[in-house]
């Protein structure tokens, strides 16, 4: 893991402490994803396509997304490109942010290799507005990615159907602590690829995952209102695993009831 120069703000300040140890590269990441966290922000990260797909509405979410978790004051946290769906969430999380809060303040975190940097070039603000973490390795990358508090799956290719198999199998063999994974189901782009999970599963091959399945950004914000609950109250209400079940079972009837009172204070139903 190394830092790349136009987010090279956090490295320059660990150099200036006085210390004589030197970190390696997989500490300083680790130190760097630390500060993060203890910032008490809830970082969610996204999943998604480099590229737009074919139909205008698929960005149109993302960027609705994007938006709805800078107003929620969340940090994002993703694989660091500039087009297609990531990019449009990376956008709109700027939108929602860049009337709220002070420049030095940084919504995003990108997580990329260096091949992948490459790919993708400087884009002003989102280049301003991004910390990176310059991964060695992919395996590493998405290591370093699974560290925020929510993982979000929106439309894309082969990339996120990777990104969900080895978060997966990661969580299925005990090396991923349980957390809660949202599919972003715009115009039912997951509907196949769930119902295989579903198949492989009642066939004995693989675990039950912890999905949660929203269609739009108004039960994605419902979604994310339940969990910041049900973090807040992890150490009462139950371990990880037990918390995302009961998001699932009441997700549909939290949601009937914001419609039907005009509110999204998940507390008061």
């Amino acid at each position: 893991m190394k830092r790349c120069a136009r987010s090279g703000g956090l490295l320059m300040r660990k150099r200036s402490q006085k210390k004589r140890q030197v970190l390696s590269d997989r500490d300083l990441a680790r130190e760097i994803l630390q500060r993060y966290n203890a910032q008490k922000t809830i970082r969610v990260f996204v999943a998604g396509g480099s590229r737009e797909g074919n139909n205008s509405e698929y960005a149109k979410e993302a960027f609705q997304l994007g938006r709805l978790i800078g107003s929620k004051n969340y940090q994002l946290t993703f694989g660091l490109s500039s087009k297609g769906i990531m990019g449009a969430v990376a956008q709109g999380v700027l939108e929602a942010w860049k009337q709220k809060h002070p420049k030095h303040f940084k919504p995003i975190l990108g997580i990329t290799t260096e091949h992948y940097q490459k790919l993708y070039p400087d884009d002003g603000l989102l280049a301003e507005m991004t910390d990176v973490i310059v991964s060695h390795t992919l395996e590493e990358r998405k290591q370093n990615l699974l560290s925020a508090d929510f993982v979000v799956f929106a439309p894309g290719g082969l990339g996120t159907l990777d990104e969900l198999v080895y978060d997966c199998i990661a969580m299925q063999d005990g090396l991923l602590e349980v957390k809660p994974f949202i599919f972003f189901n715009v115009r039912g782009f997951f509907h196949h690829l769930l119902e295989y999970l579903k198949d492989i599963q009642l066939k004995g091959f693989s675990d039950r995952m912890p999905f949660v399945v929203v269609d739009n950004v108004f039960e994605m914000e419902i979604a994310f209102s339940m969990f910041a609950y049900y973090r807040a109250q992890r150490k009462k209400k139950g371990n990880a695993s037990q918390i995302v079940d009961k998001i699932i079972h009441e997700l549909p009837y939290v949601i009937e009831q914001c419609c039907q009172r005009d509110s999204m204070d998940v507390r008061s139903i």
